[in-house]
């Protein structure tokens, strides 16, 4: 990093481009059988049993939308609406 007056000079700072960019879970995708990740299973989950398992209604063993008990398109916000002077701005 420049001292603070030569950067204050030029205005800003040129962080260094990395020639190749990280590469996420490198060591797993060369070789799960000698990397496995800290899963169940060593592998990547899409689903989960052990959550799953869990029975929850609000966390399913696998990626889902779940509507938020509280947003604007909501039976709540129909009954309870939030009004501001932002309301009405399109």
């Amino acid at each position: 990093m420049p001292s603070f007056d030569a950067f204050w000079e030029t205005g800003y700072v040129e962080f260094p481009v990395a020639d190749d960019p990280p590469v996420l879970f490198a060591a797993y995708r060369a070789d799960p059988q000698a990397h496995p990740l800290r899963t169940p299973s060593g592998r990547i989950e899409l689903f989960s049993a052990t959550i799953a398992a869990f029975g929850y209604d609000d966390c399913p063993g696998h990626p889902v939308w779940l509507e938020p008990a509280e947003w604007l398109g909501s039976e709540q916000a129909q009954v309870y609406p939030v009004e501001s002077k932002y309301s009405n701005v399109p």
